[in-house]
């Protein structure tokens, strides 16, 4: 299985479940915390003070009622005993009796003239009739009310353990929401971790099955949505390993039946070779000349032959049998065979007595091939047979032409608008032709294949008249390095596209 790599999966990233987690739960703690902090020791502070005010408001009304009690008794001593009782408590900070005079206006109302104090504790205390509660002291006042005198109790008492009380508070409330909140930070953080290692598991075996590894296991304990996706992908990881092992297996058995079969094929490549024209051969007839053969695949269709006729002239032949590959390469070696039996068995000497009989063999083989057709199979060639002692030149062509360079002119061998196989034209002779070739002329003989070929800026084919053109201009170079200038333009043309046809050039210099 191909392994895809991830690049900075381990690295750190700042935006993960756990620290979202932990953000929530910090977030959560942070907004409860001045719940604590402040409003609880504020919402104490004010239950303190008020439950303050009402036991110093009781204290002056039991002091103004045993006062009220002792004056109607007329027992001024039970007075001081009356004022004893907000004296004995530590907490009091003064502690007055102030009469009220008062007159009636004629209306009825009562006035007040003025107010005297008569008796004060501390005795040194000086008093502000005026006086009202603040943060330190708590004021309050109870009315005296008797025959003999009327007037008010006035009591002040010191805050100043109300505020050790409140400090405390705060101080407690403070530690509580330290504690508080660095337990919920705790809380967070294990909560975190608790979700996410799992789903961090998840994804590191996420990454590893992508990079090809499917030996990986999740062992997550949990029995939420994150177990119940572990235990799924765990299954799927299982799935995905019989999947691959099936695989492996299949493509080891392709891979072994492909060797096979290309193994075959290279073997079939040898037998095609050896039915090609002799390099012995060429060399003896043609000393001048070269051969740019570059099939589509392994083996070709395309394919060049040579053999001496029994007239004693040398018999050319190049090809472009139907189809490419292996079927291309079955249909050359019967075309091969078929002009052998033309030129060796019968004795035929003639280019279109060679051609007529290899079309009729063709045909009568390929007759029951299973088509509805029937054998409309075969090949377009250039069939050449060189009279050396005369330097004349007999052709007969199917489809393909031949030309020659003379003088950096181009003359061209046009051929019969058929194939030699099967065709609405096939019980009509092949047309010979004969030319008187001259020192330094270039015959060159080719297939569709480099003409047909998609490529250049454009994508398009590159056609004969382009060819033609290079074959005019590299007629003069020593027949080695125009094959290599054919080779350099063909593949330079194709580029990165696909090659679509076997490709055959061959240059004979006279």
């Amino acid at each position: 299985m191909e392994k895809k790599h991830f690049d900075n999966k381990y690295s750190f990233k700042l935006i993960t479940v756990r620290n979202k987690i932990i953000a929530v739960v910090i977030g959560v703690t942070l907004v409860f915390a001045p719940f604590i902090f402040i409003y609880f020791p504020n919402k104490q502070k004010e239950l303190l003070i008020e439950s303050y005010n009402n036991e110093v408001k009781n204290i002056a009304s039991t002091v103004a009622l045993g006062v009220n009690v002792a004056l109607m008794e007329q027992n001024f001593s039970g007075i001081e005993m009356a004022m004893q009782y907000a004296k004995s408590d530590p907490r009091l900070t003064f502690i007055a009796l102030v009469q009220i005079d008062t007159i009636k206006s004629e209306d009825g109302k009562t006035h007040e003239l003025k107010k005297t104090v008569f008796s004060v504790y501390p005795e040194k205390y000086i008093i502000d009739l005026n006086i009202k509660s603040n943060d330190s002291t708590i004021v309050k006042e109870s009315i005296i009310k008797s025959e003999m005198l009327r007037g008010n109790v006035i009591v002040g008492f010191s805050t100043s353990t109300i505020q050790q009380i409140i400090a405390k508070v705060k101080a407690t409330s403070f530690i509580g929401s330290f504690l508080i909140s660095s337990l919920g930070i705790i809380i967070g953080f294990l909560l975190a971790r608790n979700i996410s290692n799992p789903i961090k598991k998840l994804r590191y075996a996420h990454l590893r099955v992508g990079e090809g590894d499917l030996q990986q296991s999740i062992d997550v304990r949990s029995r939420d949505e994150i177990g119940d996706l572990a235990v799924s992908f765990n299954q799927m990881v299982m799935k995905l390993d019989q999947t691959e092992k099936q695989l492996q297996f299949q493509k080891s058995r392709i891979e072994e039946k492909n060797k096979e079969i290309m193994d075959s094929i290279w073997y079939a490549k040898r037998i095609q070779y050896s039915m090609l024209a002799k390099e012995s051969l060429m060399n003896e007839k043609f000393p001048e000349h070269f051969i740019f053969f570059q099939p589509k695949d392994i083996v070709s269709g395309d394919f060049y032959w040579a053999h001496d006729l029994s007239n004693g002239q040398t018999a050319l032949v190049v090809a472009d049998s139907t189809g490419h590959g292996v079927p291309g390469s079955i249909m050359s070696l019967l075309n091969i065979f078929s002009l052998y039996e033309a030129v060796a068995a019968e004795n035929l000497s003639s280019p279109a007595e060679i051609l007529n009989y290899t079309r009729s063999k063709i045909i009568e083989h390929l007759m029951e091939d299973g088509s509805s057709e029937g054998g409309k199979d075969g090949m377009d060639c250039s069939l050449m047979c060189f009279d050396f002692k005369t330097n004349i030149l007999t052709y007969s062509a199917a489809n393909n032409p031949v030309w020659i360079v003379r003088n950096k002119e181009i003359i061209e061998l046009l051929p019969d608008k058929m194939p030699v196989g099967k065709h609405v034209r096939d019980h009509l002779s092949f047309s010979q032709k004969e030319i008187q070739l001259c020192k330094d002329d270039v015959i060159f003989a080719i297939t569709d294949g480099m003409p047909d070929q998609f490529g250049g800026v454009a994508g398009k084919k590159l056609k004969y008249r382009p060819l033609k053109d290079l074959l005019i201009s590299i007629s003069h170079l020593p027949m080695q390095e125009q094959s290599e200038i054919i080779s350099d333009t063909f593949n330079n043309w194709m580029g990165d596209l696909e090659q679509v046809d076997d490709v055959t050039v061959v240059g004979i210099r006279i």
